[in-house]
């Protein structure tokens, strides 16, 4: 065999890409040619991939809400051609309807076909320029549709002044679709010679593929895009089209459910992502899919190491089979890369194995079966915090932490220009201040503007302060009623009241107890004791290192592998249902460690965090050999 014929070989007929990024294309076409070279005595040219590695958004099959799949679908498919009335026109529940014209479909495969007959450079440019143009024309075609039958239903509306109010309201929702449909041919037509579009044409460029039933593999780096990123538009077409979406879901989730819409039965899909959609509320849709449409085959979720320099998230590797039998094994690997082994020994090394039931979960914590049967003791030992209506509070995200947040320096200063600045100057805690059944004293403090405090009138010298911070202040979004004013927040009142404050990212739990009227900016976390429930009884359990093995199996992480005590995880910590009589050994051990911290913040209170780590231990019914497995975990 000649292993660069061979290459050549499977190059041209059995690889298909696509990214939106044309560097990227022609870096992959770079890569084949430099793959090929390297086995031939003499360089020949690349096997022609202008419709094999092509750019194009793969996620939307479409532009501007006209669908373009149905003209790449099928020999036998049914033209669509409108439906209309009497008179020849269309009805107005055909408006969103794409039409294709007779023919359109296998017009553009022989041009394709005849494309990949030349070897004329000038003539295999016209032939692409005159493939673009039929795509064109074809939803122009559609846009155009629309046009002339919106502006038929205005014209026999009849005059305008003359309607009635809710016919008014029909015009001008006709009116408003018209000037959309406008803008979108315009931009149509300032596509036409743009070599990047924002559609890619599956069906039609890789038609070949799609007659015997779509890919047998398809493996995707997906982009990160966070969900507040995704533009409007691009997040309504996503949610028309994909089964998993969610609204806060980031963009890479939709690659993983296109990659089984794309794979033909029994056909393998291999994605690297993002991890969080593993154990996140937003990957929920997305889990639901992939166990109801494949069979997960592995799972290899790198934790605390970064595989891509450029991209500071924690990464998993997800083989799925698109058959649905639920009768295979998935290979879970769920541990931290060292490098100093190589990845597949690692692999080898860390993999245990789930029953594809293992995996009909709420979150895929891909802990040891041990210790998910061991999760699950701890659930059915306790209540849930959010079903003890518990009242767990983010701390304030002022938009402007510039402005808002000072230190004792800015607020002496201010105090000294008058003194009733006093009264909307407040204490407030960053998660790094707060530690373990203790917080430092203040150092920051918040100006505590709410909505309803009148800043220009009765604090004149805060708004001269605010001035200083010029228009991007004033034109911010996370604003109130003024600019001068905090975004509105339902729950500052809470803030004088006693709570459990905590940190978000931290390995261990850092709970405290604060009886002071302080705030907390948002990467801390605060919650209400809820009734019958004694504050440092709820201290005692949250700081126990039971809780903190139970987060660190479901709760996920920051890009750099710490956990994240967020109220998505903290809400599902299973607390004991304790009378106020039985609480009391814990009462009196906290406020031990309390006296202890506030006379010393750096006392060693380990002897009596035991002590309460033992009486947990009891209170969720854990054996010697389970509490073994929490001791090493943690």
């Amino acid at each position: 065999l000649d292993p660069a014929e061979v290459k050549r070989g499977i190059i041209q007929n059995s690889i298909y890409g696509v990214d939106i990024e044309k560097g990227a294309v022609d870096i992959a076409r770079l890569r084949f040619w430099l793959s090929l070279i390297v086995d031939e005595k003499a360089p020949q040219p690349l096997p022609n991939l202008d419709y094999k590695i092509m750019q194009g958004n793969s996620l939307l099959e479409s532009f501007e809400g006209v669908d373009l799949s149905q003209i790449g679908k099928g020999d036998d498919m049914t033209i669509v051609e409108p439906i209309t009335d009497l008179f020849g026109n269309i009805k107005e529940e055909q408006l969103s309807v794409t039409q294709t014209k007779t023919g359109l479909k296998q017009e553009i495969q022989k041009m394709i076909d005849v494309y990949f007959s030349l070897t004329d450079i000038d003539e295999k440019q016209k032939v692409k320029a005159n493939i673009n143009a039929k795509i064109h024309e074809h939803i122009d075609f559609n846009l155009e549709l629309q046009e002339l039958q919106l502006q038929r239903f205005i014209n026999e509306a009849g005059k305008y002044e003359n309607l009635k109010p809710k016919s008014k309201k029909k015009v001008d929702k006709w009116q408003n679709e018209l000037d959309n449909l406008k803008s979108k041919r315009q931009n149509l037509h300032a596509l036409q010679n743009e070599e990047e579009k924002p559609y890619f044409l599956w069906h039609l460029f890789f038609a070949d593929v799609f007659k015997d039933g779509g890919f047998d593999i398809v493996i995707a780096n997906p982009p990160y895009v966070s969900h507040d990123k995704i533009e409007t538009i691009l997040k309504n077409l996503i949610k028309s089209k994909f089964e998993s979406f969610e609204a806060f879901a980031d963009i890479y989730c939709y690659f993983l459910e296109l990659g089984i819409i794309l794979l033909k039965d029994n056909g393998l899909s291999c994605n690297i992502t993002s991890n969080s959609y593993l154990k996140a509320e937003y990957g929920k849709p997305l889990r639901n899919y992939l166990t109801e449409k494949s069979d997960i085959l592995q799972i290899i979720n790198v934790e605390d190491y970064q595989l891509f320099d450029t991209a500071i998230v924690n990464t998993a590797i997800i083989i799925t089979q698109k058959d649905k039998r639920g009768e295979k094994k998935c290979k879970i690997v769920n541990e931290k890369y060292k490098n100093n082994i190589s990845f597949l020994d690692f692999i080898d090394e860390s993999k245990h194995y789930y029953l594809q039931s293992d995996l009909l979960t709420d979150s895929w914590t891909l802990a040891l079966r041990k210790k998910l049967q061991l999760i699950l003791k701890v659930d059915n030992h306790g209540i849930p915090l959010d079903k003890l209506n518990t009242k767990i509070r983010l701390g304030i995200a002022t938009g402007a932490n510039y402005a808002f947040i000072i230190d004792e320096n800015s607020r002496e200063d201010l105090l000294k220009l008058d003194s009733s600045n006093n009264n909307i100057i407040k204490p407030i805690l960053r998660g790094r201040d707060i530690d373990r059944y203790g917080y430092s004293n203040p150092s920051k403090y918040i100006i505590l503007t709410k909505n309803g405090v009148k800043v220009k009138t009765d604090y004149p010298t805060i708004y001269n302060y605010f001035l200083k911070f010029g228009d991007d202040f004033k034109n911010r979004g996370a604003k109130g009623q003024h600019w001068t004013n905090l975004r509105a927040c339902a729950f500052f009142d809470d803030f004088k009241l006693e709570k459990i404050i905590w940190i978000e990212l931290t390995d261990k739990g850092r709970f405290a107890l604060c009886n002071e009227e302080i705030y907390l900016v948002n990467s801390a976390y605060f919650l209400l004791p809820p009734n019958n429930y004694s504050s440092k009884y709820l201290l005692a359990v949250l700081n126990s290192r039971i809780i903190q093995f139970y987060l660190s199996v479901i709760a996920g992480t920051s890009g750099m592998g710490t956990l994240r005590w967020i109220n998505t995880y903290v809400q599902n910590i299973p607390i004991p249902n304790l009378s106020k009589e039985l609480q009391e050994p814990f009462i009196d051990l906290v406020s031990q460690i309390l006296t202890a911290k506030k006379a010393n913040p750096q006392a060693d209170t380990t002897a009596l965090e035991a002590e309460i780590d033992e009486l947990v231990y009891e209170l969720y019914g854990l054996t010697e050999g389970e509490i073994k497995i929490v001791e090493e975990s943690v």
